[in-house]
C-alpha cells in the first residue's frame, strides 16, 4: 500500500506541480502512510504476544494495569492525530503531541512494576518478557501517532516541529499558515524550521 501511495503522490506532483500547502499536504500524507503501516505492525506484534500469553500459567497474576493504561493512551493519541490530520488542524495535532509524555510515564511505571514482580517470582519471567515487549510496541505506536501529529503541523502551518521541544511547539502553535512566497520573506524561527 505504501508503494502505491508513493506512486500516486509522485504522479500528482508530476502532473499538477503543487506548491505551498498542497505540496506540504502531499508530502505529509506520503510520510503518514508509512507511520500508519508501522503502527499496524506494532499492533500485530501486541496481538501475537497476547495470544502467546494464554499459554503462560501465571499470566493472570501479572500487574498489567500500567500496560492497559498506556495502551489506551496510545490508542487515543493515534485517534486524535488521525482526526487532526483529516481536518488539517495544527492546534489539535499539537495537543496530541503533548500526550506522548503520559504514555511514556505509564510505560515506565509498568516496567518498574514488572521488573519487581519478575524478581520476586521467577516463574513469571516468560510472560513478563512478553508483556515488556508489548509495552515497547505500545510506546512505538505512540511515537508513530506523534509523527502523524508532526506531519499535520507541517502540512497545515509549514512548521517542522519534529525536533522541537514541547515548549517550542506550543510557542509557535499560534502562527498562521504561510504561503510559499511569504515563507521566503520571513526569517526562520530559532526552534522550528520552515520548509
Amino acid at each position: 500500500m505504501e508503494l502505491e501511495i508513493d506512486r500516486e503522490v509522485c504522479a500528482i506532483i508530476t502532473r499538477r506541480q503543487p506548491i505551498a500547502v498542497d505540496l506540504r499536504l502531499l508530502m505529509a500524507l506520503s510520510k503518514a502512510t508509512a507511520n500508519l503501516e508501522r503502527a499496524g505492525d506494532e499492533a500485530v506484534k501486541i496481538a501475537c504476544m497476547a495470544r502467546s500469553m494464554r499459554s503462560h500459567s501465571c499470566s493472570q497474576e501479572l500487574p498489567t494495569s500500567g500496560l492497559r493504561l498506556s495502551g489506551e493512551l496510545a490508542s487515543e493519541q493515534l485517534s486524535k492525530s488521525l482526526d487532526a490530520l483529516a481536518r488539517m488542524d495544527a492546534s489539535s495535532a499539537l495537543n496530541s503531541l503533548a500526550e506522548d509524555l503520559a504514555i511514556k510515564t505509564a510505560i515506565d511505571g509498568f516496567i518498574r512494576s514488572m521488573i519487581s514482580h519478575m524478581a520476586s517470582d521467577s516463574r513469571s519471567i516468560p510472560a513478563g518478557l512478553d508483556l515488556l515487549f508489548a509495552a515497547k510496541a505500545i510506546e512505538r505506536i505512540g511515537a508513530h501517532a506523534s509523527n502523524l501529529a508532526e506531519f499535520t503541523v507541517y502540512a497545515a502551518k509549514g512548521l517542522d516541529v519534529r525536533h522541537a521541544s514541547a515548549a517550542g511547539r506550543l510557542q509557535h502553535a499560534a502562527l498562521p499558515p504561510q504561503g510559499l512566497l511569504s515563507e521566503e520573506k520571513n526569517a526562520e524561527p530559532a526552534v522550528l524550521t520552515r520548509r
